[in-house]
């Protein structure tokens, strides 16, 4: 009897030091999970602190959007009385100073040569460009405006009696420096992010259909 009651001891021992170990282990497990939990929680919140736009930021981008609503009109009204997006005509106006090597148009355009193509396949086809390759050197391409297209530039005026432009003239010549300068920076500025892929692979850029030379 008294060896079974020492056994008994001695199992009841070990069940306890096995129960002890069990709970100071499933003690460790959540104090683990509660820590990582914690962290990756952290890191999230970071996440979503860091995606929300500040005021001055969500500011900036209701005044770019409400200048874009001010273009809507003329825009309208250009492909309506024309046929024309402003890219296209952004194309007309530079071939009206002078003939340009489609590579070099595509640079002052800020758009790809496909882009380009497009647009000047569909100028073209109306009879308002003509494209020649260079006599010297096969590779260049040469585009210039025909008749037509100069009669269609010239009667491209609606911009310049728009509110728009006479908002323009009226800033002192300071005022109207410093916004053309911060303006063509904030092009630029998304036409860099836009080479650099870091707004991801869109399709053909908003802005080269908003662009306009004057």
């Amino acid at each position: 009897m008294r060896k079974i009651w020492e056994e008994y001891c001695q199992a009841k021992k070990f069940n306890m030091k096995l129960c002890i170990l069990v709970v100071v282990g499933v003690i460790i497990v959540i104090v683990i999970m509660v820590f990582l939990t914690t962290n990756i929680w952290t890191e999230v919140m970071k996440v979503d602190q860091a995606q929300i736009p500040a005021d001055d930021e969500r500011q900036a981008l209701k005044a770019v959007v409400n200048l874009v609503r001010l273009t809507e009109p003329l825009i309208f009204e250009l492909w309506r009385s024309h046929d024309l997006t402003l890219a296209q005509v952004q194309c007309l106006r530079i071939l009206s100073h002078q003939a340009e090597q489609a590579g070099d148009l595509a640079r002052k355009l800020s758009m790809s040569s496909t882009s380009l193509t497009r647009i000047l396949e569909r100028l073209e086809s109306r009879g308002m460009v003509e494209r020649t390759t260079d006599l010297h050197d096969r590779r260049r391409v040469w585009v210039q405006l025909t008749d037509t297209g100069r009669t269609t530039v010239s009667s491209l005026t609606s911009w310049y009696t728009s509110s728009i432009f006479q908002a323009i003239r009226h800033m002192d010549p300071v005022e109207r420096d410093s916004f053309t300068d911060t303006l063509t920076r904030f092009i630029q500025s998304v036409h860099d992010l836009e080479s650099s892929e870091i707004v991801g692979n869109a399709s053909t850029s908003l802005s080269e259909e908003i662009q306009w030379e004057g």
